[in-house]
């Protein structure tokens, strides 16, 4: 992940929902350089969330997934998302996905929450600053802050 740069990675809030094998709820980013990582990270945690008798099959479908990545048939982020949401569910879902450049700027509403609660923390440290405003976006000088908070992120 360190070969490319903050603002070109891309990635996905991936959360539980709660189904049998899952904890309650339980959320994070994750960030990558490419789809076929996203698929892979994904195969990594399978065993961890879907039932034993559903994996073979979810395996089966995330492996060719990966394949399709790897063959450059499956480019983007967001396709990758939808693809894994239908071999995931109902066992985890997606709240986002996209790039990091585009979540400091992002307009969605789980997007805002996720910025807003970064810039009132941040703020916090400084009662002289003014407080964020409506729609607000990651200023550059904060990017490197913004993704460490990400790190700790969930629901």
């Amino acid at each position: 992940m360190a070969s490319k740069k903050l603002s070109e990675l891309i990635g996905f809030f991936i959360y539980d929902t709660g189904a049998p094998k899952c904890c309650a709820a339980a959320g994070n980013f994750a960030w990558f350089t490419c789809p076929a990582e996203a698929v892979a990270f994904t195969l990594d945690i399978m065993d961890q969330v879907i039932p034993e008798e559903d994996l073979p099959g979810a395996c089966q479908a995330a492996n060719q997934l990966l394949q399709e990545c790897k063959g450059g048939k499956v480019k983007t982020i967001g396709c990758v998302c939808r693809r894994l949401s239908s071999i995931l569910d109902p066992y985890v879902a997606f709240s986002w996905s996209g790039t990091f450049s585009e979540l400091c700027k992002e307009k969605s509403e789980f997007a805002q929450q996720v910025i807003e609660g970064f810039l009132i923390n941040e703020f916090a440290a400084d009662r002289n600053a003014d407080p964020p405003q409506r729609r607000p976006m990651i200023p550059k000088d904060l990017k490197g802050k913004f993704m460490k908070y990400l790190e700790d992120y969930g629901h």
